[in-house]
């Protein structure tokens, strides 16, 4: 099966982005950042199911959307910080909402067994007359410690750096599903 991915990292910028609005965006849910702004798109239309793959050993209460981003946000203190990276994935339309799930844990898998956590959002539209079957991937950037907090950033994750492209890693993995 091919599968589209397009990778790109999302940082605060201008308008004061949080990871935690980004997720509540994603998964169509209320979250409140750490600046105690509320994030509220319950209205948002196209959700169609999420999840969080964590790391072996990971605590489970980072299952919980605004638990798992406000502790991966609590360092990010620039205004230019680079929060989380993102992959959006196209899903075969052929798929039903259950494969899709099962595809993108599949697709989740290779960045987990590296220590990163994962949360997947599938959304369903119509844009254009057309069905838009897809995921959206938001990955930490941080190394998840021992008691459950987030440490520095782990620079081997970026390719600028010499270290893991987040691309390449799953391309491999899309072509096997």
């Amino acid at each position: 099966m091919e599968l589209y991915l397009s990778p790109k990292v999302v940082g605060k910028g201008p308008k004061g982005r949080t990871a935690c609005g980004s997720s509540a965006y994603r998964s169509c849910d209320r979250i409140i950042d750490n600046a105690g702004h509320v994030h509220d798109y319950r209205h948002k239309g196209g959700y169609v199911t999420g999840g969080i793959e964590l790391p072996a050993g990971a605590p489970e209460e980072l299952r919980n959307r605004q638990t798992l981003w406000s502790r991966h946000e609590e360092k990010d203190i620039r205004k230019d910080a680079e929060l989380f990276r993102e992959i959006t994935v196209a899903l075969p339309n052929e798929l039903d909402y259950e494969a899709s799930a099962s595809v993108i844990r599949k697709l989740a898998k290779p960045l987990t067994d590296r220590g990163m956590c994962v949360q997947w959002d599938i959304h369903d539209t119509i844009k254009e007359g057309q069905r838009n079957l897809h995921a959206h991937l938001m990955v930490t950037m941080r190394t998840l410690q021992l008691d459950g907090t987030f440490g520095n950033k782990n620079r081997s994750w970026n390719r600028y750096n010499g270290g893991l492209n987040v691309a390449d890693l799953l391309r491999p993995e899309a072509t096997r599903l």
